[in-house]
């Protein structure tokens, strides 16, 4: 069963994400924990030949602060004057490696994508999860995606939806829950924001796929990326349920 409600704007929380000068246009991964010990920044390249056209970070394997990182991927289609703006996080798979609880945050963020073609403009976020059965894996592991939208100036009025689902333990793996979000008119450049917070307690681990994107509905590019449908959200939640 899922849930939803309607939560505040998220301004605050876009300004204290894109930091970045708008004119040196980057692609970038924050990657910050609970257990302390600062943040790593990882700046995406080139992806040609193999996502011509994209920024990519990656693969990476890390260990951090209490998680273990596996297989992260990034991409960023940035500057996108297209139909369609994506950033995708793919298959990362993360293991919370002490016996207490902690909560690993990935930020990801490019601040030069040219507005989108056509009218009818939304922002759509969207993704699944995999959980890893253990024996301690319970009711308080979480995991969220939120995606944010930043114009220059700021043109979208941004609002997000919060969905909530649970998964036993014989269903381990599970869409995340999906919404999209409206835009009004959006000027050039803009950045893009896709962030993931995952709260594991000790030894539990999961597997998340999470991606943005800002288009004219439909959505081909990013559901192609994917290989999955759906609508989108701003705010996704997933939570564990004990069997």
């Amino acid at each position: 069963m899922f849930s939803k409600k309607l939560s505040l704007p998220l301004a605050a929380v876009a300004a204290s994400i894109f930091a970045a000068s708008a004119a040196q246009a980057s692609f970038t991964a924050t990657i910050t924990s609970s257990a302390g010990g600062g943040s790593l920044v990882l700046t995406g390249s080139s992806a040609a030949p193999a996502l011509p056209g994209t920024l990519q970070i990656g693969p990476i394997n890390e260990t951090m602060n209490s998680f273990g990182i596996s297989n992260f991927t990034a991409t960023s289609n940035s500057p996108s004057s297209t139909s369609e703006a994506v950033e995708v996080g793919s298959s990362i798979l993360i293991t919370n490696t002490t016996s207490s609880a902690e909560t690993l945050t990935i930020q990801l963020a490019d601040d030069g994508f040219t507005a989108p073609t056509g009218s009818n403009l939304q922002v759509t976020a969207h993704g699944t999860i995999t959980w890893t059965q253990t024996d301690t894996q319970n009711s308080t592991d979480v995991v969220t995606a939120e995606s944010v939208v930043q114009g220059n100036p700021v043109t979208g009025t941004l609002t997000s939806n919060t969905l909530n689902s649970g998964t036993s333990l014989v269903d381990l793996s599970t869409y995340l829950p999906t919404a999209s979000s409206a835009l009004g008119t959006l000027g050039s450049p803009y950045s893009l924001g896709s962030d993931l917070t995952v709260h594991l307690n000790g030894g539990d681990a999961v597997t998340v796929v999470w991606y943005s994107s800002v288009g004219a509905v439909p959505e081909p590019t990013a559901l192609t990326l994917l290989g999955m449908g759906g609508l989108g959200a701003l705010l996704l939640v997933g939570r564990r349920r004990k069997a």
